[in-house]
């Protein structure tokens, strides 16, 4: 069977999720003939699709939960999902252990391909947010340091690196596209418009700024005459008060992403990004927006 498919499961957080990005363009430049094909949320895959031009399935709609049952739980896998395993020559995945009952039963799908299981953090960081991102000052690139902040000597990317060891010929395919990202983003086509982007949320209230602090920052800005644009998701929806927002449209334009491919077109957009640690940060990162996590 000529097998053309590389999966890549997972199932990660946004920042997490981008952070895998840089290895599924290296894989689609070691193999120009293959189908780079996500398999998680249905939102997050379609945003690979638009950012990167890979393919996505829905991990739901697909209903790929019937992995990690018993064998008796393969029948009710559905054929298309059966087939994008058994089409696939090799399979990255980010959601199980070797050994598990995931990978076995990939494996009685299909045991010639080759499996690489990868861990998204160091296994210390287990339930922590995304990390520290700082601002790369030549690139405006956003980068994590979760890795460093649970014990692992070095950036995230590295962490996901070394377990690319046994694989050398990926692990230099991926150093190579790091080394790309830092200096142009992953390759998307910005437009910028002379915006700057505020983002004053994320998904753990913990690490946020201030909200106060962003709404002074946001009136200094329009007073220097800098045209600002605040991105307003889901999480910011519901811990903002009606003050708050108040304030913001008050001053500047207030936009609200009705998804991810939105919240790309808006950093895609946009002259520089101001935002917490969170998963816009690491997208504006990686599309090369100059971006400031604070």
């Amino acid at each position: 069977m000529l097998r053309r498919n590389i999966l890549i499961f997972h199932l990660g957080a946004l920042g997490d999720f981008i952070v895998s990005w840089p290895l599924a363009v290296a894989l689609g430049r070691l193999h120009p003939q293959s189908r780079i094909i996500y398999i998680s949320h249905g939102s997050k895959g379609k945003l690979a699709e638009k950012a990167l031009r890979t393919e996505s399935a829905d991990i739901d709609s697909g209903a790929f939960h019937h992995l990690f049952g018993d064998a008796e739980s393969l029948g009710s896998l559905p054929e298309p999902s059966r087939k994008l395993i058994e089409n696939a020559h090799s399979i990255f995945t980010f959601i199980a252990a070797a050994g598990d009952a995931w990978s076995r039963n990939i494996s009685a799908i299909n045991p010639e391909a080759k499996v690489i299981h990868l861990a998204p953090r160091p296994p210390d960081s287990a339930g922590s947010s995304n990390g520290s991102v700082r601002a790369d000052s030549s690139s405006g690139t956003a980068v994590s340091n979760a890795s460093a902040a649970a014990g692992f000597p070095g950036h995230i990317s590295a962490w996901l690196e070394s377990q690319l060891t046994p694989a050398p010929a990926i692990r230099t395919a991926y150093q190579q596209i790091l080394r790309s990202v830092l200096t142009r983003g992953i390759g998307y086509r910005r437009s910028p418009e002379g915006v700057i982007c505020i983002h004053p949320g994320s998904g753990s209230e913990k690490k946020n700024w201030p909200v106060g602090h962003f709404i002074q920052l946001t009136r200094k800005l329009v007073k220097a005459r800098h045209p600002v644009r605040v991105l307003i998701g889901e999480a910011e929806k519901d811990r903002l008060t009606a003050e708050d927002l108040a304030h913001f449209k008050s001053v500047a334009e207030v936009v609200n992403p009705k998804d991810y491919i939105e919240l790309l077109v808006q950093l895609g957009i946009a002259d520089a990004l101001i935002c917490n640690d969170t998963g816009p940060a690491h997208l504006g990162g990686i599309i090369g927006t100059p971006t400031f996590a604070l």
